[in-house]
């Protein structure tokens, strides 16, 4: 290139950053300028030149990328940039066609022309390709993003938010003595006990009830197809005013999937009905009702108990002498009389049927 293009080329760089900083700011506006924007755009017209002079183009190409980054950073349009980008080879192009060597050698214009064409071609791809990288990153940010936003929200929610939070699930409000699940209720699904207790139980051929489970807030229970199932043919009875949430079977497989913390809960809660219905299972077989009436009434204290500032732990659940029959396979007059004997050893008291315990070692000796 001859020496006096050269030197007009440098003399133009003023004039064309004065005029592309004006121009951009009318098509893009103040919003995308911060503090080093004018210095960004300095330097591309700084390189865009040495590129016209030297043909190498490494570095004004790597600050075309570059802007294409911060300018996907700063949330603008694709199509904006890239319109800006073309004026700016348009006014290089009219401020470096206007200088007096064209006129004296008109014939130069021509190769001034297709190596700013050749500049522009490659300045457009490279501010594509970088754009649409940095948007791409920026998208796998806030997945990222969400993803632990979502993930630190679920794992700080309590079993009932997240149960609330989610529409498949149907809240319902039970009664005392309502049954929440009889044999006969098919569809398979599984119940979330949200507040107040739920007593899971099975009646014998001979009309007894055996209690299998009792279950408080937190706590679940299940209706499978299956025909050999833990529940399948028992009872779920409300012991109190409960609040039972219920998903269906179907929908349940997918949260499961999207909640860890949900599936935890399950797992949890069956572990520990399984190690009840044992528990109460294996206290119904070859032992006294006053040994089984202890053990029931020290797992009440521990799942429903409310301590007193007296020391004693009250059973916050109301319950009948027929209802603790029922628990233990036994009958109202036996678990009456065995009741008062333990009220008259001054390890229990009772009043209106709520029953509270007053030696707590006492009560754990006689169950032993």
């Amino acid at each position: 290139m001859p020496e006096d293009l050269l030197r007009a080329i440098c003399q133009t760089h003023p004039l064309v950053y004065q005029k592309w900083v004006l121009a951009f700011k009318q098509s893009l506006g103040d919003s995308h300028n911060d503090s080093a924007t004018p210095d960004r755009h300095n330097e591309i017209c700084k390189e865009l030149l040495i590129a016209f002079r030297t043909g190498d183009d490494k570095a004004f190409l790597c600050l075309i990328n570059l802007e294409g980054r911060v300018m996907a950073r700063a949330g603008l349009a694709l199509p904006a940039l890239l319109r800006a980008l073309s004026e700016f080879f348009n006014l290089s192009w009219e401020i470096l066609s206007a200088t007096p060597i064209f006129e004296r050698r008109p014939s130069l214009l021509l190769p001034l022309t297709e190596r700013l064409n050749s500049l522009r071609s490659r300045a457009q791809n490279t501010l594509l390709e970088s754009f649409t990288d940095e948007e791409h990153a920026i998208q796998r940010e806030r997945a990222a993003e969400y993803e632990r936003t979502l993930r630190h929200r679920l794992e700080n929610m309590t079993v009932e938010e997240l149960i609330k939070s989610i529409p498949s699930f149907r809240v319902v409000k039970h009664r005392k003595g309502h049954l929440v699940l009889e044999p006969g209720d098919y569809q398979p699904g599984l119940f979330f006990v949200l507040s107040g207790s739920v007593r899971i139980y099975e009646i014998l051929q001979d009309g007894r009830a055996i209690s299998l489970s009792i279950l408080g807030k937190g706590d679940v229970f299940a209706r499978t197809q299956g025909t050999n199932t833990y529940f399948r043919d028992v009872y779920a009875e409300a012991m109190q005013e409960s609040v039972v949430a219920f998903i269906k079977e179907k929908s349940l497989e997918n949260l499961m999937e999207t909640s860890p913390l949900l599936a935890s809960c399950v797992i949890s809660s069956f572990s520990n009905q399984l190690s009840q219905s044992q528990s109460l299972i294996e206290g119904i077989l070859g032992r006294s009702v006053a040994l089984r009436l202890g053990r029931l009434l020290l797992k009440l204290a521990d799942g429903f108990g409310v301590a007193q500032e007296t020391g004693n732990v009250t059973i916050n659940l109301n319950l009948t002498h027929q209802e603790l029959a029922d628990m233990l396979g036994s009958n109202r007059v036996t678990v009456t009389r065995k009741l008062l004997e333990l009220q008259k050893l001054s390890l229990i008291s009772i009043d209106n049927h709520t029953i509270s315990i007053l030696d707590r070692c006492g009560l754990e000796k006689l169950a032993a």
